[in-house]
């Protein structure tokens, strides 16, 4: 089913998810008025609610929704998609096209691969790179000084043991995967 609500000059849609709760192309989800069996053995009505979203650490809208007496955890920009958006291609992942992971509206989200997703969080400037990614422990004098020493012919392990890193990052170094901004003197 589908019900209409007017917010300000747009209008709200509601559509059906799981049977037991709606989403909106707002970017809302509210569960549906029913009749659930109580712990001693009756019934009684449960008032439909908008529920409360919360942030999943990573800056992403959030749900609990429940189904069979099974708690589960939703991001709200997936609910959004999965109801109003079609996926004839089965693509895996949903981006925010204004960046704004808290914008679920939608015709802010779009289906995408992770390529595509990755991609465009590189061009809109999100991706975080050298010293201030999230998990760097190197900067970018030593990446200099490892790339000097990568020229004069040091093996992975070598600048590993010598830098205190895993082998695999400094053959990221070498490979240019990571730190390719950063140039050898």
């Amino acid at each position: 089913m589908q019900l209409l609500t007017k917010i300000g000059d747009r209008m709200e849609i509601w559509k059906d998810f799981d049977g037991d709760y709606e989403v909106s192309n707002m970017g809302q989800v509210r569960s549906v008025t029913r009749i659930v069996k109580s712990t001693f053995g009756g019934e009684y009505i449960k008032p439909g609610r908008i529920l409360k979203q919360s942030d999943n650490g990573e800056g992403y809208a959030q749900v609990g929704i429940c189904k069979g007496g099974k708690k589960k955890t939703e991001r709200v920009h997936r609910l959004v998609a999965i109801v109003f958006i079609p996926n004839p291609q089965k693509l895996p992942k949903v981006n925010h096209k204004d960046t704004n992971k808290r914008n679920n509206c939608v015709d802010n989200l779009e289906w995408c691969t992770q390529l595509f997703n990755v991609t465009h969080a590189k061009d809109q400037g999100l991706m975080r790179k050298g010293e201030t990614a999230t998990n760097s422990v190197l900067t970018a004098s030593v990446v200099r000084d490892i790339k000097n020493l990568m020229k004069a012919g040091c093996s992975n392990r070598q600048l590993a043991d010598t830098f205190g890193v895993h082998p695999g990052t400094i053959n990221c170094i070498r490979t240019g995967r990571n730190w390719s901004h950063i140039e050898s003197d």
